[in-house]
């Protein structure tokens, strides 16, 4: 089997693709980013290497994310694929290798579950890296978090940055303790 490097990451909230295709990059995978399915139909005709994995949020306006796999597995028979959403039970349509990744979840979450999915693990290394890295962000996320409520910002927002930093650092001292 061809070590699977190449994923098209659909979500159509921009800040949630944007945190995940920072963290699929630096596990060195080759990111495709769409908006919506009509974009990823349209990056993906115009793609001419292999895509591996398709990751879709399930519900996006337009195409669903079911819809989408639908289509792009007719046209990529050996594409794999990750569901989102924010609906914690999987839902009973997954058709057979399609895998379903409830909301909300860790960047290392589905690090960790592509890499699994393709047989690639991390070094220890990369993982101290990781840890690192996440505890940096949680950091500063809490810095922010003092600071917005010192001058009355949006305190609940900061405090659900805070929060998703949080879970990514535990996850990623829980991938790196797993390793030993």
């Amino acid at each position: 089997m061809p070590e699977i490097r190449t994923i098209l990451l659909v979500d159509d909230e921009a800040a949630i693709r944007k945190v995940l295709c920072e963290s699929l990059k630096r596990r060195d995978y080759t990111i495709i980013e769409a908006a919506d399915g009509y974009d990823a139909l349209t990056v993906s005709g115009s793609y001419r290497e292999p895509i591996h994995v398709l990751v879709s949020d399930v519900m996006m306006p337009g195409i669903t994310g079911y819809q989408l796999a639908r289509e792009l597995c007719t046209a990529r028979p050996e594409l794999r694929v990750v569901l989102i959403s924010g609906f914690s039970e999987a839902p009973a349509r997954l058709e057979k290798n399609w895998e379903f990744l409830p909301k909300p979840f860790s960047p290392a979450v589905l690090c960790n579950r592509l890499d699994d999915l393709c047989g690639r693990r991390p070094s220890e290394d990369a993982l101290r890296g990781e840890v690192r890295r996440t505890q940096e962000e949680y950091v500063r996320r809490c810095r922010e978090y003092d600071r917005q409520v010192s001058l009355q910002l949006d305190a609940q927002l900061a405090s659900r940055a805070r929060a998703s930093a949080r879970e990514a650092y535990v996850e990623a001292v829980r991938s790196l303790e797993s390793k030993k």
